[in-house]
């Protein structure tokens, strides 16, 4: 699938592109997206990092008074115009 060139804390990083059957987040689910496969440095726990692309054409809302996050189809266009 190629390479891809990944900017990290720490420097630039390559990494393979590789396709996988599916990746589920914040109850969204996005069927064979192409991903890079990168190791994280020895101590690091995370399962992943999820990039803008998975985001793109969603609203995602993070409360951190209340400790919530949610992702979200946008509501009409003309919602995001007008003030809350």
């Amino acid at each position: 699938m190629g390479w891809t060139r990944l900017r990290t804390a720490t420097g630039i990083a390559r990494a393979p592109l590789v396709r996988v059957p599916a990746v589920s987040a914040l109850g969204r689910v996005r069927k064979e997206p192409l991903v890079a496969a990168h190791d994280y440095p020895i101590g690091v726990q995370a399962d992943g990092v999820l990039g803008l692309d998975f985001f793109r054409a969603l609203v995602l809302r993070i409360d951190f008074a209340r400790g919530r996050i949610a992702l979200d189809p946008p509501k009409r266009w003309w919602h995001f115009w007008r003030a809350s």
